[in-house]
């Protein structure tokens, strides 16, 4: 991943400023530690992180930028807006009898937890 000059200096004011939470601080080293072109389990090495959590940091400043890493969900939250927008799809497959759960997860970015959680609540399978 190459960082601008101007998203190097983002991170790193982030990371050193002390409003920012220590979980906050950490995403912004686990994001320049990848942009120095270390490997996965590099970064995760040196920093005590699981190569998951290195994963999910890089994915989220891709899709969000710095907004995404200085902020944090709720554990389990399922970002509801994503929700709504594949709620109609979801209904659709979930009365397909021929999608799987995990297809229909695949087909609308979600886990299939989330996908049989949402079909038993509306009771759809």
């Amino acid at each position: 991943m190459r960082l601008t000059a101007r998203q190097r200096a983002e991170l790193l004011a982030l990371e050193v400023s002390p409003n920012a939470s220590a979980a906050v601080r950490k995403r912004c080293r686990v994001l320049r530690f990848w942009a120095q072109a270390k490997t996965v389990r590099e970064v995760a090495s040196e920093l005590s992180v699981s190569t998951r959590t290195v994963v999910k940091w890089v994915k989220r400043y891709r899709a969000g930028g710095i907004q995404a890493i200085s902020t944090s969900r709720p554990r389990g939250a399922t970002g509801g807006k994503l929700l709504d927008a594949a709620a109609e799809e979801l209904a659709t497959l979930g009365r397909d009898v021929s999608v799987t759960t995990r297809e229909a997860a695949r087909r609308v970015g979600l886990s299939a937890a989330t996908v049989q959680r949402f079909w038993a609540k509306r009771r759809i399978r």
